[in-house]
């Protein structure tokens, strides 16, 4: 962005909110994470609060993406959240982060019926790379549909970037690597 304002904007854009979906507060909380300033993590943390399950969960992955170790404290009071929704994806954004303490949630995620939950947990498992992880990875391949096995074969393998496309293929944003 250049302009050292437009972090100030986009905060006022994520305080002020919308009713309804908020569409405009979501895309601003993803703009504060694509930003990656760790003086964002304190709104961002407020919007982990928000009764929209959507708000909570873009603030999550946006502090995630920021890469800065204080984001794992704003969101590790979401472990123990009543909303499962919000506490997997908790667990996903600090796998993200790079917290291998994740390991034993996200392959009880695996285990899920739903799949962007499973899609979730691969993705976290993914960013972990570690041997256990791929561990998981492999220990969980026979579960899983064939359509996303592909993407767990590369992940077990190492080849974060082949898996990431699998599973895009798979919900349809890309159909091959050179669509990037």
């Amino acid at each position: 962005l250049g302009d050292p304002r437009a972090i100030t904007v986009i905060e006022t854009m994520v305080r002020a909110g919308v009713q309804e979906r908020d569409m405009y507060e979501e895309t601003a909380i993803t703009a504060l994470g694509y930003i990656g300033d760790p003086s964002a993590l304190p709104v961002l943390a407020d919007a982990t609060t928000n009764r929209n399950f959507y708000v909570p969960f873009h603030a999550m992955f946006a502090m995630s993406a920021i890469g800065d170790e204080r984001a794992a404290a704003f969101m590790r009071p979401m472990l123990t959240n009543r909303n499962d929704r919000l506490e997997i994806s908790a667990v996903c954004s600090l796998a993200l982060l790079g917290q291998q303490d994740t390991l034993p949630q996200l392959a009880k995620i695996l285990d899920s019926e739903t799949e962007w939950e499973r899609f979730a947990a691969l993705l976290g498992l993914i960013a972990l790379d570690s041997p256990e992880a791929r561990q998981i990875l492999q220990a969980h391949r026979e579960k899983e549909s064939s359509a996303l096995r592909t993407a767990f074969d590369h992940a077990a393998a190492g080849e974060k970037t082949l898996a990431i496309v699998e599973m895009l293929k798979r919900i349809g944003h890309v159909k091959e690597l050179n669509d990037f």
